[in-house]
C-alpha cells in the first residue's frame, strides 16, 4: 500500500505539472464525477466476493463469477449515464472523449482489477491483492510519463491514458487469478439475489464517494476549474498518505467478517488489537501535512500555491478518516450494512446541501467545513450504534 501510494502521488505529480491547475481542475471535476458512480458498477459485489468466500473458500469460483456478471450488467447503463450527465455538469473543457474514457477505465476495467483484489484479500494474501491494486497505478504512471515526455498531454489524452492502463491490468489479473485460485463458474441462478444483497454496500460505498468526491465537481461549478484544482490536488495528497491506515485496516476485513458472525462485541475485541497502530500513524500523518504542506507547490508546480493552505486545513482529516473507516469495518462486517448505508446516505445528503450553501460563500473552505461536519454525523451514528449492540448477541442482517 505503501507502494501505491508512492505511485498515486508520482501520477498527480506528473498530471499537474503536465496539465497546469484549471485544466487539473477540469480532470480532477470529471474523475470525481465518474467515481462517483463506480459503486455502483457491480452493485457492491466485491463486498460479497470477500464475504462469500472468506466463510467458505470452496464458493470462490461461484462468487467471482456471479461477481463479473454483475459488474457487466450493471456497467454498460452507467457509461451511457455518465455521457448524459457529465455533458451538463462538467467544465465545458472537458469532451465527451474524455467522459467516454474515464468511463470505461472506472466503470468496467478497473472494477475488474479491484475484483482480483478483493479475491486475494479474501483467501487473506494481502500480498497480492496489493500487487495487483498498485499494478493499475504503476502501468497507468507509465504511460503518462511516457505521454508527458514525447507530447503535450491534454484532459483528453489523459483520460485515455487512464482507460487503456485499466484494460491491460484487468486482462493479465483476471487470467492469473483464474490460474491461482480458480476460474470463475458463470450461472444465472442468484444474480438478483445477490445484487439484492449487495445493494446496501453500494449504497454505502456510493454515499462514501460523495463524500470524497462530490465537492470537487461542485468546486468546479460554483466556484472555478482552478478551485477545484487545487483542492483536488491537495486531497489527493492526503490520501496519498493515508493508504497505509486503509491497509492495515483492509487486510484483517476476511477475519472481520469471521468475527463478525459472532456479533459485534467480537469485532469490537479484534478492532482492539488492530487499531492503536493506525491511530499512531494517523495522529502523526496529520502532525506531517502540517508541518511539510509548504511543499506542495514544489511537488506540483507555483499555480498550486493555494494547495498549501487547504492541506492545513486538512491536516486534522487522517484521524477522523480513521475513525469512519474503523467504525464501518466494524459494522459492515457485522452485517449491519443497511444501517451504514442509511448513515452513509444521510452524511452525503447533509455534504451536498452545504457544499451548495456555503461554497459560494466561503469557496473551497466552505467544502472543507461541510467535509469535517458529514465526517462528524457519520463517526457519532456509527459509534452509538456500536455502543448499543455491544452486549447483544450475535446479529442478523437488519
Amino acid at each position: 500500500m505503501f507502494i501505491q501510494g508512492v505511485l498515486q502521488a508520482a501520477i498527480l505529480v506528473v498530471l499537474a505539472r503536465a496539465l497546469g491547475v484549471t485544466e487539473y481542475g477540469g480532470f480532477v471535476a470529471a474523475a470525481a464525477f465518474i467515481t462517483l458512480l463506480v459503486p455502483l458498477a457491480g452493485m457492491g459485489c466485491g463486498f460479497l466476493l470477500v464475504r462469500d468466500s472468506a466463510r467458505n473458500h470452496q464458493l470462490f469460483p461461484e462468487a467471482f463469477g456471479r461477481s463479473l456478471i454483475i459488474l457487466a450488467m450493471t456497467a454498460l447503463p452507467l457509461i451511457v449515464l455518465a455521457l448524459a450527465v457529465g455533458h451538463f455538469i462538467l467544465p465545458s473543457q472537458v469532451s465527451a472523449a474524455a467522459i467516454l474514457a474515464l468511463a470505461i477505465s472506472e466503470l468496467i476495467f478497473a472494477p475488474a482489477s479491484e475484483l482480483v483484489a478483493r479475491a486475494y484479500q479474501a483467501f487473506e494474501l494481502t500480498g497480492r491483492m496489493a500487487f495487483f491494486r498498485a499494478a493499475l497505478f504503476a502501468v497507468r504512471l507509465i504511460v503518462l510519463a511516457f505521454l508527458w515526455l514525447t507530447t503535450r498531454i491534454t484532459t483528453t489524452s489523459a483520460a485515455i491514458a487512464y482507460a487503456g492502463s485499466s484494460i491491460i491490468v484487468a486482462i493479465v489479473a483476471l487470467a492469473l487469478v483464474a490460474r491461482e485460485l480458480g476460474v470463475p463458474e458463470f450461472r444465472l441462478n442468484g444474480i438478483l439475489e445477490g445484487m439484492e444483497d449487495g445493494f446496501h454496500f453500494s449504497v454505502n460505498y456510493t454515499a462514501f464517494r460523495m463524500n470524497s468526491d462530490i465537492d470537487k465537481v461542485m468546486l468546479a461549478k460554483l466556484a472555478s476549474p482552478a478551485t477545484a484544482g487545487f483542492v483536488g490536488a491537495a486531497f489527493r495528497l492526503m490520501q496519498g498518505v493515508m493508504l497505509p491506515i486503509r491497509a492495515l485496516l483492509e487486510a484483517g476485513y476476511a477475519r472481520f467478517f469471521n468475527a463478525g458472525v459472532q456479533g459485534t462485541a467480537a469485532t469490537i475485541n479484534l478492532a482492539r488489537k488492530w487499531l492503536p497502530l493506525p491511530l499512531a500513524y494517523s495522529v502523526l500523518t496529520g502532525v506531517g501535512i502540517f508541518i511539510f504542506a509548504g511543499l506542495a507547490p514544489v511537488l506540483l508546480g507555483q499555480d498550486f500555491g493555494s494547495s498549501v493552505l487547504v492541506l492545513r486545513w486538512f491536516a486534522p482529516y487522517p484521524v477522523v478518516a480513521l475513525l469512519h473507516y474503523g467504525l464501518d469495518t466494524m459494522l459492515t462486517t457485522s452485517n449491519r450494512q443497511r444501517f451504514t448505508a442509511r448513515v452513509m446516505l444521510a452524511g452525503a445528503v447533509i455534504n451536498v446541501g452545504l457544499n451548495f450553501w456555503l461554497i459560494p460563500i466561503l469557496s473551497w473552505k466552505g467544502a472543507v467545513l461541510s467535509a469535517y461536519c458529514s465526517e462528524l454525523v457519520i463517526v457519532t451514528a456509527y459509534l452509538g450504534a456500536l455502543l448499543l449492540s455491544s452486549g447483544t448477541r450475535p446479529m442478523i442482517a437488519d
